[in-house]
């Protein structure tokens, strides 16, 4: 019954460029970034293969937190 009341989403990126770029201008120590990087790798190849399990998927825009948010709190009702 509780499965029943679960809604999932996923926050992507708008792209894998503009979130690379993001990270590079935030972390500046390499190895951390580059361990950082494969790991977005992992991610976005498990998104790619479970996106249709996700009732929602939500795009980061950059500078546009706040929408992603309330898109996010809109679809909750």
């Amino acid at each position: 019954e509780l499965l029943n009341k679960v809604i999932s989403f996923w926050v992507v990126p708008e792209s894998m460029d503009e979130l690379e770029r993001r990270m590079r201008l935030r972390d500046s120590d390499k190895e951390m970034l580059e361990s950082d990087l494969k790991q977005l790798k992992i991610d976005m190849d498990f998104f790619e293969a479970n996106k249709e399990k996700y009732d929602f998927v939500v795009i980061n825009y950059r500078d546009r937190l706040k929408e992603a948010v309330e898109e996010i709190e809109k679809k909750l009702g």
